[in-house]
């Protein structure tokens, strides 16, 4: 134990008389432990968490198959989710969901957006209720981010353009 207690006296009396290692040493050992942090939070949160709702193991996707000469995916038309949502004798709910760009524009450059449509089944199918005061709450901050984030853009290239010319353009 004495031995111990010296090695830690004289390793101190070191670090305190190479302010460069010491220095070094303290940032590699700060960015080790938040690297590591970092890792672990995002494998924890995707893989040894299980997913927020119930029955995730009972979700599928259904893509449609291109031809042969062709490689990908293809999702499903409007027409074909409807025939799989009437003629579903197997799934206990049916969804629908599309992504797609917008152009939003106003003053300045127009700026493109991305958007998802999604069907009406789609909140039941996760168990989400909107009578539940958390999806009221969620529904609340996300309408709120949208309407501050449509009042920054157009705020933002106003501000970027010159009054004068803005003028004349009108």
């Amino acid at each position: 134990m004495q031995t111990l207690i010296q090695d830690l006296r004289f390793g101190a009396r070191m670090l305190l008389k190479e302010h460069g290692f010491t220095l070094i040493a303290v940032i590699t050992l700060a960015l080790g432990i938040g690297a590591n942090t970092t890792i672990f939070s995002v494998v924890n949160a995707v893989l040894l968490r299980p997913l927020p709702y119930q029955n995730p193991e009972q979700l599928a996707l259904i893509w449609g198959k291109l031809p042969a000469h062709v490689s990908g995916n293809v999702g499903a038309s409007a027409p074909e989710f409807a025939d799989y949502r009437d003629q579903n004798l197997v799934f206990s709910s049916v969804a629908a969901y599309t992504s797609s760009s917008f152009n939003l524009s106003g003053v300045g450059e127009p700026e493109r957006i991305v958007g998802i449509f999604v069907s009406a089944s789609l909140f039941p199918l996760f168990d989400v209720k909107p009578t539940d005061p958390m999806t009221f709450i969620a529904i609340a901050l996300l309408l709120t981010f949208v309407a501050l984030l449509a009042c920054w853009i157009p705020s933002r290239r106003a501000t970027e353009v010159d009054p004068l010319e803005a003028m004349r353009a009108e």
